[in-house]
């Protein structure tokens, strides 16, 4: 895996609209995590000393990359209001391959603009070594395509409940995230002050309080690149931006909101 992640999510955000960002809604808030949970902010210390031991040790071996490829499995949860499959809320299969695609492109810079990095970072843009998978054996072993379509009454899903995670709530309850990547796509998503967010993600500090909400979130009309979406969000790079934060990478600004 190469140990450049922070400069690939510097690279890939500098060619998203401004737009994307502000409503992206995975941001830390350090001074207040400092002040209300500092248990959690000793945890995302300790994250960020870990990932900076292991780079250290890659840098002073003069070793950019293992020979090893991660393949992670994933499972995109679609929640829709009972429309036919391939319409509406009810994304196709196609729509979702077209974001695993994206996925892969982007993670292991094959993706066609890459010529569009800016001169500054062309000696460092790397491949990360990581690849994405739709599962193909669900958490009970039998076989599966890696999606899971759950009917649901609600059309608004907020991101301080992460109601879209609970199938208690009219979401849809997270295979066990120690072993897969799930991804929630639904209609709206919406903050707490009910602005609507492109997606959000949990950062990997959080996993050890909140395992069964670990994953991304992503609106409906911003996963892939094909079927339902929306222009200028139809790219998929909302979903890579948000995978990005599960991997613990931050805005370009910084990522860790100081007030």
């Amino acid at each position: 895996m190469k140990i450049f992640l922070p400069v690939f999510l510097l690279l890939l955000f500098s060619h998203e609209p401004l737009i994307a960002q502000r409503t992206c809604g995975s941001i830390l808030n350090l001074d207040s995590i400092e002040k209300h949970d500092p248990t959690r902010f000793q945890r995302i210390l300790q994250v960020e000393e870990h990932l900076e031991r292991f780079m250290n040790i890659y840098k002073n071996k003069g070793i950019r990359s293992t020979p090893t490829v991660i393949n992670i499995p994933v499972v995109v949860h679609v929640l829709h209001n009972g429309e036919p499959v391939g319409t509406g809320r009810n994304i196709s299969m196609a729509q979702i391959e077209s974001q695993i695609d994206v996925l892969n492109e982007d993670f292991r810079r094959l993706n066609p603009d890459a010529t569009n990095t800016p001169v500054e970072f062309q000696s460092i843009a790397a491949d990360v070594g990581i690849e994405f998978f739709l599962a193909c054996v669900d958490p009970d072993g039998d076989p599966t395509n890696g999606v899971v379509r759950t009917l649901t009454t609600n059309t608004v899903f907020n991101s301080h409940l992460d109601d879209i995670k609970f199938t208690s709530l009219g979401g849809s309850n997270a295979w066990p995230t120690d072993r897969y990547l799930n991804i929630w796509v639904g209609g709206t998503i919406e903050d707490q002050y009910g602005n609507e967010l492109l997606g959000y993600a949990q950062f990997p500090d959080q996993f050890a309080t909140k395992p069964n909400t670990d994953g991304v979130v992503i609106r409906t009309v911003s996963f892939g690149r094909t079927g339902n979406v929306a222009s200028p969000f139809d790219e998929g790079r909302t979903t890579t931006h948000e995978v990005g934060h599960w991997l613990d990478l931050r805005h370009i600004w910084g990522g860790w909101l100081r007030l």
